[in-house]
């Protein structure tokens, strides 16, 4: 396996890992369905819609990239 190869699979696993535990930590399936029923209502606040606010909602968005629907 090459150095590359092993690094992008590193850096998906981290990626995931690190989506489990924001999924976890925004109440499971209960909560995304919250935090989508919200955002559809127009109360969430964010700065953008769509995927790009939820994550934003859920920590996974890079606030200083400017982008709105990254994972930065």
């Amino acid at each position: 396996m090459s150095l590359k190869n092993m690094a992008v699979k590193m850096a998906l696993a981290f990626a995931a890992a690190k989506g489990v535990q924001a999924f976890k930590q925004s109440g499971g399936m209960q909560g995304m369905r919250d935090k989508l029923a919200q955002q559809n209502k127009g109360g969430s606040g964010a700065s953008s819609g769509g995927i790009g606010g939820l994550l934003g909602q859920l920590g996974l968005q890079d606030q200083g990239s400017g982008g709105s629907s990254g994972l930065g």
